[in-house]
């Protein structure tokens, strides 16, 4: 019973990390184009 609820636990706490690590993943990558965009533009105004 008791390594049942660990191994839930773990299960849980692994899937929700790699749940973070996978969105922390893809802002960074959403952050790093949206400054290529904006230096873009800005290398264009001047």
């Amino acid at each position: 019973m008791v390594v049942r609820i660990i191994t839930i636990i773990a299960a849980v706490t692994a899937t929700g990390f790699f749940t973070l690590a996978a969105l922390w993943f893809i802002g960074f990558l959403k952050v790093r184009q949206a400054w290529a965009w904006l230096f873009e533009d800005w290398d264009r105004r001047f």
